[in-house]
């Protein structure tokens, strides 16, 4: 029989049941679609994590940096061309001289900058230096060749000290 022919007849029939024949035929039943599986400590499931292998441990530091305006930046880091950079935790210590507050503090490269919750801690007797302390938790990806930077802004206009503590891991670059 031709495809055409077979076309043709089967263009013809309103419907077309085909089964197997008798004798290969056979009933399947599932009960439990889910595959049970029992995990002990004698006999564990391994894990691992993928890459692990390739991260590069990172933690670093800004010197404690006096600035004299209402805002300062510093440098942290660049990024060698071959790796990228996961920022997991970012910290930072600020006293400013004047009680009027923080504006912003933040950690970045380019364009993306990720804003430190910051808390006032303390004050000295005579009131001179107001001290602030900020701490996050966050992934924040920094290219091959980019800079990594610190920034805080305060609504003073003498400045103060500031210093900031990063950590987290290196990858490799595609």
């Amino acid at each position: 029989m031709t495809r055409s022919l077979l076309t043709l007849i089967l263009a013809g029939t309103s419907s077309l049941a085909l089964a197997a024949p008798p004798d290969r035929a056979f009933d399947v039943n599932v009960t439990n679609p889910v595959l049970p599986v029992e995990v002990s400590n004698a006999d564990p499931l391994p894990v691992r994590d993928v890459d692990a292998a390739a991260r590069e441990p990172f933690q670093t530091q800004t010197i404690s940096t006096a600035f004299s305006s209402s805002s300062s930046s510093a440098d942290i880091v660049t990024v060698p061309a071959d790796k990228f950079l996961v920022i997991e935790h970012a910290s930072a210590w600020i006293n400013s001289s004047e009680d009027s507050g923080l504006a912003s503090v933040s950690i970045g490269s380019g364009f993306q900058f990720d804003q430190l919750p910051c808390f006032r801690t303390g004050q000295t007797g005579n009131g001179l230096n107001h001290f602030y302390s900020c701490s996050m938790q966050t992934r924040h990806y920094v290219g091959p060749g980019e800079t990594l930077t610190f920034f805080v802004a305060t609504a003073a206009s003498d400045g103060g000290f500031h210093r900031a503590f990063v950590s987290g891991y290196y990858l490799p670059a595609p």
